[in-house]
């Protein structure tokens, strides 16, 4: 039992430590680490892009935008293809959600893009680019 409480003691230690060490990382209100993520999903004969905020350290304001582009053939660059939805967010919070859906039509490839602003840097996190046929299905 006392071994026991010793363990649980020093973990809180050690948390509270790293509390305190962590918020000294922020700078003007600024975060030290968020993880975001980016993903297509697809069904009905539509393609969604989604992005999430999965983490966040220290206070943060992320201004997002999400982009959902499309090809009917296979391109290398998602500049070379079509924008084909948008949403966006002045501050994607922890454990927010942002999509954009667009119809699928004949069938063709994907990609979403979501450009963010951290630490006054902009960012961008991009999917890969895939195939998806008339009814929303991956190939």
């Amino acid at each position: 039992m006392r071994r026991a409480r010793a363990i649980i003691l020093c973990l809180a230690a050690v948390c509270l430590f790293a509390f305190s060490a962590c918020s000294g990382c922020e700078k003007n209100g600024e975060s030290a680490f968020v993880f975001l993520s980016v993903r297509l999903k697809g069904g009905g004969g539509t393609v969604t892009a989604y992005a999430q905020n999965e983490f966040a350290l220290g206070s943060n304001v992320i201004p997002v935008k999400l982009e959902l582009y499309f090809s009917e053939e296979k391109k290398s660059d998602v500049r070379d293809m079509e924008a084909v939805g948008n949403a966006a967010s002045d501050d994607l919070d922890i454990f927010e959600k942002l999509e954009t859906s667009a119809n699928v039509g004949g069938g063709g490839y994907f990609c979403a893009v979501l450009r963010y602003t951290l630490n006054g840097e902009t960012r961008l996190l991009q999917s890969e680019i895939l195939y998806y046929d008339e009814d929303g299905g991956r190939k």
